[in-house]
């Protein structure tokens, strides 16, 4: 407890003294990288019962919306060039060219989830 308490007051002794724009400069990316996870996660939970297995569906989405949202938080940073292909999906100049690959990924894996048999339920 005594070192976890130590770490954390080290770290927000840390962030209190760095700059408020330097602060924003740091947190635009990482929220740009952190929102379509989010938001993805959110759409999926409110789903449940769609999935019969819900580690097929889950999974190939948020690691398209996880993919595509670091893309997008680093080209915030400018520490990457977003492709053409990339910059001219619907929404990309908004932040959101993640939205459209994320829907597609999502149709795959519900689709695949239907076609493929229900797991078998795990014996404790």
């Amino acid at each position: 407890y005594r070192s976890m308490v130590l770490l954390l007051s080290g770290f927000s002794l840390v962030v209190a003294n760095q700059g408020l724009e330097q602060l924003i400069g740091v947190a635009g990316p990482v929220l740009l990288a952190l929102y379509p996870v989010a938001i993805a996660l959110v759409a999926l939970s409110l789903l449940p019962r769609c999935w019969q297995s819900a580690s097929r569906v889950y999974g190939p989405v948020l690691g398209m919306a996880l993919l595509l949202g670091v893309a997008d938080g680093l080209q915030a940073a400018a520490l990457w060039h977003m492709p053409a292909w990339l910059a001219r999906l619907p929404g990309a100049a908004m932040g959101m060219a993640w939205l459209l690959p994320v829907g597609a990924t999502l149709l795959l894996a519900a689709l695949a989830d239907r076609a493929l048999p229900a797991p078998m339920p795990r014996m404790a």
